[in-house]
């Protein structure tokens, strides 16, 4: 039997075997994990996995064999952790090439992913460390992942860590007082939908906005209000609100 050796980068590689013994012409049946037929060959260019080739001769004998295709590299363990209002991200590659880079990305799920750094030059010799600091990451659940990149743009992807950021969100409100325009300042860009309400001290609502993603600065007008107290809410799809207050004088 034949397998290729993958490297990093490889998506697919090839399998084949080279029956001997038996007697007139054979048949073949690559089949994967679940029993499906992939291919009646004497070889298989399949992903990296594990699969099993059935041959048959002439006379009806089977004999059968698994076979495993691999990728001759380690993986790239991704840790982030939550610092203040920033979040440090570390990896440590098991094994690795001098001609990549990687890049580190972010998303408020696992399809809409951001690159948030330039491209970091590989040391070239395993276990090398590296880290990362986002200094302005996203409102609430975020997920991160790191990619590294081969000269001809073949990528392998890190595990994927999530985080949740919003017990570390406290948005600043100036100038407070205000006269006419009131800056809400949420830190960092927020992740979802965003909606500000204004109420007055009788609970009557006398403002409204919302945002979409990425926002971190949102102005409200507040020219048309009397001078007084009032209460912001701020506030996330499904999730929990959150009041500030603020002053209105001239």
């Amino acid at each position: 039997a034949y397998v290729d050796t993958l490297d990093c980068f490889s998506t697919e590689g090839n399998l084949r075997v080279e029956p001997t013994g038996g007697s007139g012409d054979y048949t073949f049946r690559w089949q994967n994990k679940a029993g499906e037929t992939l291919g009646t060959e004497n070889y298989l260019r399949a992903l990296p996995d594990t699969y099993r080739v059935v041959v048959t001769d002439a006379n009806g004998c089977t004999a059968e064999t698994d076979l495993a295709l691999v990728r001759a590299c380690g993986e790239i363990e991704l840790t982030a952790s939550l610092e203040n209002d920033l979040v440090l991200l570390e990896w440590v590659p098991t094994q690795e090439s001098a001609r990549t880079f990687y890049l580190l990305e972010r998303g408020p799920d696992t399809l809409q992913w951001q690159t948030v750094s330039d491209p970091i030059s590989a040391h070239g010799y395993a276990g090398s460390a590296y880290g990362f600091q986002d200094d302005t990451p996203l409102r609430g659940e975020t997920w991160y992942r790191v990619r590294n990149v081969d000269e001809q743009g073949r990528a392998r992807t890190s595990n994927w860590v999530l985080l949740d950021a919003a017990e570390q969100l406290e948005p600043r409100l100036f100038p407070n007082p205000t006269a006419d325009r009131l800056v809400v300042d949420l830190l960092r860009p927020q992740a979802g939908t965003l909606s500000y309400r204004v109420f007055d001290q009788s609970g009557r609502k006398v403002l409204e906005t919302a945002t979409k993603a990425p926002s971190r600065f949102v102005q409200l007008n507040t020219a048309d209000l009397r001078e007084g107290t009032y209460r912001l809410v701020i506030a996330e799809t499904g999730k929990r609100s959150r009041v500030f207050p603020f002053a209105v004088m001239r």
